[in-house]
């Protein structure tokens, strides 16, 4: 009776898997060692210019008050004005609501050491960590009932107020009203909960609120 053995060709492809798995087992624990071989023929230094060194020396050549004026940067700021902006109808009643300002991870949160600190799905609340100083009030700029309205609020006389438009012209309201202007993004937009304007965002009791200010058509 002849013993069964297996072709010559199957004992090297197992051969390699294994040579392959050792390999790949330790991989992660391998580490490249520098040998130095010493130095042979002529060594020449570099002479290279630094590529950062370069650019600054180029740099300190051009004339930014030329390439950066003001009428050229109004003119690229207006050209992506429309993409900041927002459409929000106008309040037509007043109304006061809360906020939900919970906060749910999309994504695990690490320490420096990888450990998971907060996983997702983690809820929390921002405001029980935080204290909203500042009044929010978010405005259709283009509109010149709300623009005048503010004017005469109580809210352009605070300091702690800030201004966030969805639409018009920050430049020009930054110059007449001599205050910082912000656009609302829509994801401010969105997580405020703001659904129409003009509306004032702020904090009571730790709550944040909207409160929603009709304008009068004359």
């Amino acid at each position: 009776m002849k013993r069964l053995t297996k072709p010559s060709g199957c004992k090297n492809i197992l051969r390699y898997i294994i040579i392959l798995c050792v390999l790949t087992a330790f991989a992660g624990f391998v580490q490249a060692k520098v040998v130095n071989l010493g130095t042979f023929g002529k060594t020449y230094p570099i002479v290279e210019e630094d590529m950062l060194t370069m650019l600054q020396k180029r740099l300190s050549k051009v004339d930014m008050s030329k390439v950066f004026t003001k009428k050229k940067v109004i003119e690229a700021f207006h050209r992506y004005e429309h993409k900041l902006s927002s459409d929000l109808p106008t309040v037509k009643k007043g109304k006061v609501y809360k906020v939900n300002t919970v906060y749910t991870l999309n994504r695990n949160i690490y320490d420096g050491r990888g450990n998971i600190l907060y996983p997702k799905g983690y809820t929390f609340d921002p405001l029980n960590y935080i204290t909203v100083l500042k009044t929010y009030v978010i405005l259709d700029a283009s509109d010149k009932r709300q623009t005048k309205w503010f004017r005469k609020s109580k809210y352009y006389q605070s300091g702690m107020s800030e201004v966030l438009i969805t639409k018009g012209d920050v430049l020009s309201l930054e110059n007449k009203w001599s205050m910082p202007i912000f656009y609302a993004s829509k994801y401010i937009l969105r997580r405020l909960d703001i659904r129409a304007v003009p509306s004032v965002v702020y904090e009571k009791n730790g709550g944040l609120y909207v409160k929603e200010i009709p304008i009068a058509d004359n």
